[in-house]
């Protein structure tokens, strides 16, 4: 129900989807006795887009996110187990082409197969269903087994969790397949903005990991030097409102530890 309730959400609160449907019905009301309304309406949306489109605001809050877990200068000598969270693959096209299909989180999968071949006896988690409605799509697990056999780890040492259709049944599903004790040292793959969320969902499901963020997208900082970028100014806006709101949502749900989980 959660899931269902958060996708369809977004649908309406995507800011995109917002905006550009203020300056529409803003265009709109103009020929109609609300016009003062509507030229309110269209101004709005159009200044808030131009804000976005020319200052890097969604930059600076994704920028935000990635820093608040740094780079982990080394990890210990022995790892007892790795996880790394889905949101890597497209099983529709994979399904539809036959061929691997990865998206903008690929990374995710490339450090977690590197891991594994440098911590030889870790145990590994992958935990992602993204299960559709369509029984002939395979699971994000399905996809991603074929990614890494591709990437040449040896895929019998991973156990594949298909279920989870989100970040903190990701932490729970997890911890019920690992049954983590608190001698052990178990690390957290996922991207690096997408951090903080996860990493206060496996400690609110009594799990305590290290990070290890990658798929950075920001190089720490960030210019404001006015630039002119419309599709790809909102594309980020609108990750990082994503991002953000996912945090604010699940500490009012009791499912990370802070609001702003950090290290």
């Amino acid at each position: 129900m959660y899931q269902l309730a958060a996708q369809w959400f977004w649908v309406f609160a995507e800011p995109g989807r917002v905006l550009v449907t203020g300056l529409f019905l803003g265009i709109v009301l103009l020929w109609t006795p609300w016009a003062r309304f509507g030229r309110r309406l269209a101004s709005i949306a159009l200044g808030v887009l131009m804000l976005i489109a020319v200052f890097p605001l969604g930059g600076a809050m994704i920028s935000g996110l990635e820093n608040r877990f740094p780079q982990a200068a080394a990890l210990p000598s022995t790892v007892d187990g790795i996880i790394v969270l889905g949101g890597t693959t497209q099983p529709g096209l994979f399904r539809a082409r036959g061929r691997i299909a990865v998206n903008e989180n690929a990374e995710r999968l490339i450090e977690f197969a590197q891991l594994g071949r440098q911590f030889e006896d870790a145990q590994m988690i992958f935990t992602g269903g993204g299960k559709s409605s369509n029984p002939d799509i395979p699971t994000e697990a399905d996809v991603a087994r074929v990614v890494l056999d591709a990437a040449g780890l040896d895929t019998s040492r991973v156990l594949f969790e298909d279920a989870a259709t989100n970040t903190f049944e990701n932490a729970v599903l997890a911890a019920g397949i690992a049954n983590p004790t608190l001698d052990q040292t178990w690390v957290l793959v996922t991207s690096a903005s997408h951090m903080p969320r996860a990493v206060g969902s496996f400690r609110a499901a009594g799990w305590a990991v290290i990070p290890y963020p990658v798929d950075f997208t920001t190089g720490g900082t960030v210019s404001w030097r006015p630039r002119f970028r419309p599709t790809s100014g909102l594309a980020r806006f609108s990750e990082a409102v994503h991002e953000w709101v996912g945090l604010a949502t699940y500490w009012v749900l009791g499912r990370t530890d802070d609001l702003y989980p950090g290290p």
